[in-house]
């Protein structure tokens, strides 16, 4: 999976070296996961939310996604675990409860692109940073996209893009240290 910007400003995103624009619409959505920082949980248990991104996963795999993204301790001082029901859209969890349950349904789902439209902007930064790196281990070898407003806590991105007035430009980002 790539993301090319060319010289002209001009955007493409392949799947698998393949023009998303010529994938069917089917394959595309399988392909990419999405977590928006004000996403939908549903009023029914952590369990049952968690396998919509994945139908089939066991409770050590929910364990584990819960694990990547600093839920675990929550998850094993709440009451009924993984039965414990989140309430309407998540109201019987905190805002970064619910983001970062959200964040491990998208992991469940392992697309090949992951999404991540300001996932993780109401957590704290050593909670975010510890999700982030979840993530990254989580997905080792497969395309995340961050939408950040701000980049701090991103950790070393093999590419940046800022947006700006509808302009994209390419941003080297810090060499590793």
């Amino acid at each position: 999976e790539t993301l090319t910007v060319s010289d002209n400003q001009a955007c493409a995103i392949r799947i698998d070296g393949v023009d998303v624009r010529d994938v069917p619409i089917t394959a595309a959505r399988s392909a990419v996961a999405v977590v928006a920082q004000h996403d939908h949980l549903f009023d029914t248990t952590v369990r049952d939310n968690l396998l919509l991104g994945d139908a089939d996963a066991d409770d050590d795999r929910m364990r584990a996604a819960c694990s990547a993204v600093a839920l675990d301790g929550w998850l094993d001082a709440l009451p009924g675990g993984l039965d414990a029901r989140a309430g309407e859209n998540g109201n019987r969890l905190s805002g970064g409860e619910r983001q970062r349950l959200m964040i491990a349904r998208a992991l469940l789902a392992e697309s090949s692109i992951l999404v991540l439209d300001e996932a993780t902007a109401h957590l704290d930064p050593d909670t975010e940073a510890r999700v982030l790196a979840g993530v990254a281990r989580w997905r080792r070898g497969r395309t995340t996209v961050h939408i950040a407003h701000h980049a701090a806590g991103l950790g070393r991105p093999d590419l940046v893009l800022h947006v700006d007035g509808g302009r994209v430009r390419e941003v080297q980002p810090p060499p590793p240290e």
